[in-house]
């Protein structure tokens, strides 16, 4: 941990994201104990919370609300709203300080100001979370003697005398004998929200409320120990949840509908905060082909996530554009569209996909079965390779001959997209012999694919004359092609990641011996 004893320099290599501040009281404890107990409550607890987290360790606020304590000359308190804007400006520096968690430790119970802050601070879904914390609501009290009789012990009483004490403290005054040991006030029992309407000294004159006389050291560290395990356990797992899933609304306030032209800027943005290569043009040619299913989840009048399952003629249709936007991970988006894609699909008919390694898993609990291995290799630009004399540009005839190979290889008709990808503006090429490669470019990378070739050098020759203007590429192979697949890295291409061919409901797998790159994960 790091603390005030610290400097800026270890404060600049501390790596640890979670910031927490004590937040005391300065008011009358009675006449046993002194006016900063809740500062010492609060520091106290908020370093050990700080050890066990190694986190960074604020000074204590020393004046907070005690407005129940007005009259008592010695208790000073900020207004509600005062101690609000003192915890947005810290929240708002330690969000500029790239802290992610900032945990309000109160050492009094009547600092309810915060809240409400940290409420409205959650709900705008910054950077960093507040988490407030009032210990005293985590210990286990069954071994008091105010437990036991239900009585109302919340202020200088037997608990918190027995904290004090614990801690080491000395007392200032030595502990009242005169102790009303009973919170009947000659009507209906005291509440703690009765100082809401009545100040302390209403309940009991002398300041306190429960039965200091029966604080001891040993119940103070009974207390202690179980407030701070139970207090410890529960803000591991609140901050687990938190880096998982921070949105305070969760996936809440969400509609599923059909994407539009109009979601393009959105869709493109998805596609930017993913680091994935597709341009409009994509979209547009999924929107086209796919109007009643390509989907999205709608927040407000933003697309937050979408998901296509393109339909082709005669064979399986393609689930691909399965994005989330980064502020919405964690909210299981993906599978309930999937599994409304699913459902307008038809839920017996025959599906394929690509998935990344994360995905095969979840894909593998939806029913889909692995077929194929697949491996994306990319070359960085950089120097031209020798363009082939033997290679070409793609006529109509060629387009014809490759849409019949598309079509033996995959089980479906594939022209739409064989046309999209021949109009793309990328190299469409062919050796005039039986071997074709299409292409298109991106916002990262050209992308090579289908290629289609009966023979390895023939199929590296295509590749060699797409690659001759420098440009960086990037083809996914089948695993199978092992000999290719060699002498693309001699050429500059690196393994950049694996996927998985994936199919729901399919009989027939696609015949893999003249692909040498398919059309990318999100076309097959």
């Amino acid at each position: 941990m790091i603390d005030g004893n610290c400097n800026s320099a270890a404060w600049e290599r501390h790596t640890g994201d979670i910031l927490i501040l004590p937040v005391g009281a300065f008011e009358q404890h009675g006449l046993h104990m002194p006016l900063k107990t809740d500062i010492l409550n609060a520091e106290y607890t908020a370093g050990i919370l700080a050890r066990h987290f190694n986190a960074a360790l604020l000074p204590a606020l020393p004046i907070a609300n005690s407005l129940e304590h007005s009259g008592c000359r010695g208790s000073f308190s900020l207004r509600p709203d005062t101690l609000m804007r003192v915890i947005r400006d810290i929240a708002e520096e330690a969000e500029t300080q790239n802290f992610r968690f900032l945990i309000l430790v109160s050492g009094h119970g009547g600092n309810f100001a915060l809240v409400p802050i940290c409420r409205d601070f959650n709900r705008r879904d910054r950077k960093i979370k507040l988490i407030p914390i009032f210990p005293s609501e985590f210990g286990d009290y069954s071994g008091t003697e105010s437990f036991a009789k239900q009585l109302l012990d919340i202020h200088a009483g037997e608990v918190e005398t027995s904290r004090y004490l614990a801690m080491g403290a000395p007392l200032t005054a030595p502990l009242p004998k005169s102790c009303s040991r009973s919170s009947d006030n000659g009507g209906f029992p005291w509440r703690r929200q009765d100082l809401t309407m009545f100040g302390v000294t209403v309940l009991n004159p002398e300041g306190y409320l429960g039965i200091p006389d029966a604080a001891t050291r040993e119940k103070g560290e009974a207390i202690h120990e179980s407030m701070h395990r139970n207090l410890i356990a529960y803000l591991e797992d609140r901050i687990a949840r938190l880096r998982k899933q921070p949105r305070y609304g969760g996936g809440g306030g969400l509609a599923i509908r059909e994407l539009q032209t109009s979601d393009l800027p959105e869709l493109l943005q998805l596609v930017a905060d993913a680091g994935w290569n597709q341009l409009e043009a994509e979209w547009h040619f999924l929107l086209e082909q796919a109007p009643e299913t390509a989907l999205g989840f709608a927040h407000r009048g933003r697309i937050v996530a979408s998901a296509v399952l393109l339909p082709y003629p005669d064979g399986p249709a393609w689930i691909n554009m399965v994005i989330v936007a980064p502020d919405w991970r964690g909210n299981r988006l993906a599978p309930r569209l999937l599994a409304e894609l699913m459902a307008r699909h038809g839920t017996r008919r025959a599906c394929k996909l690509d998935a990344t390694p994360a995905g095969t898993a979840v894909y593998e609990k939806l029913g889909f079965r692995r077929e194929t291995d697949l491996l994306r290799l990319t070359r960085r630009g950089g120097h031209p390779i020798p363009r082939p004399d033997s290679v070409r540009p793609m006529m109509p005839e060629d387009l014809r001959q490759m849409l019949a190979e598309d079509r033996r290889t995959f089980h479906a008709d594939r022209s739409a997209l064989l046309h999209f990808l021949h109009q793309s503006g990328a190299p469409a090429l062919t050796d005039g012999d039986g071997a074709f490669l299409l292409a298109r470019p991106g916002r990262n990378f050209r992308q090579i694919g289908p290629v289609f070739a009966s023979a390895p050098a023939a199929a590296l020759r295509l590749i060699d004359a797409a690659a001759a203007d420098g440009e960086t590429l990037v083809l996914d192979v089948p695993a199978q092609q092992t000999g290719f697949l060699e002498a693309l890295t001699a050429r500059g291409f690196h393994v950049q990641r694996p996927f998985t061919r994936m199919g729901l409901h399919t009989e027939d797998r696609e015949e893999m011996q003249k692909t040498f790159a398919i059309a990318g994960p999100e076309f097959g």
